[in-house]
């Protein structure tokens, strides 16, 4: 029993590290479909019907959040990071080629979502603006890192980055977006 146990961790270790390797930085595709790994591998009962069913579930739920990816796919807290987001995916927004700016902000541990807000809601001297690369796709870059980024001391632990992205007059901007945040050292889930 026990080495059945270790397997389908080792599995779902090699499963998780398949899909950070290929999915060129689909942090939000890959969080859903890691979930289902841990539940299916706690639930040793299942069967492979059930698995495929559930791993069929994630990838559609995942693909309807394809409009932001992230480099890299898991963004760390004290390193860098590039957020990339296409307009014709969102649903709201819509294929956008003007100029775009974020309302930003991050989900501290102990305090919740949309701390440390970057500017003031329509004020395009304080909140970043994307850099348009073409055809409805923007880049956000967070430097020097996330931290530094937001004025969030290192003691403090962020979760996740939120996002509105909206036009230079605010009257088209999307819903709420998360990007999962991942603290410095090896984290393994289980």
């Amino acid at each position: 029993m026990q080495n059945k146990a270790i397997s389908n961790v080792s599995l779902e270790m090699a499963f998780s590290n398949f899909l950070e390797s290929n999915l060129n930085g689909l942090t939000l595709w890959l969080s859903p479909i890691r979930l289902c790994i841990i539940c299916i591998f706690k639930n040793k009962a299942m069967n492979i019907r059930k698995l495929l069913f559930t791993l069929l579930i994630a990838a559609c739920w995942s693909i309807s959040f394809a409009q932001i990816t992230t480099n890299p796919a898991m963004p760390i807290a004290n390193q860098p990071v590039t957020i990339t987001f296409n307009s014709a995916e969102d649903s709201r927004l819509g294929f956008f080629t003007a100029d775009l700016y974020a309302h930003t902000g991050v989900g501290i541990e102990g305090k919740g979502d949309w701390e440390n807000v970057i500017g003031a809601w329509n004020n395009n001297n304080t909140q970043p603006k994307l850099t348009y690369k073409g055809d409805g796709i923007y880049e956000l870059e967070i430097t020097p890192d996330i931290n530094s980024f937001y004025s969030v001391s290192t003691s403090e632990n962020i979760y996740n980055m939120s996002f509105v992205f909206r036009s230079a007059n605010s009257t088209q901007q999307t819903n709420d977006l998360f990007i999962d945040v991942f603290q410095p050292g090896l984290s393994v889930a289980i």
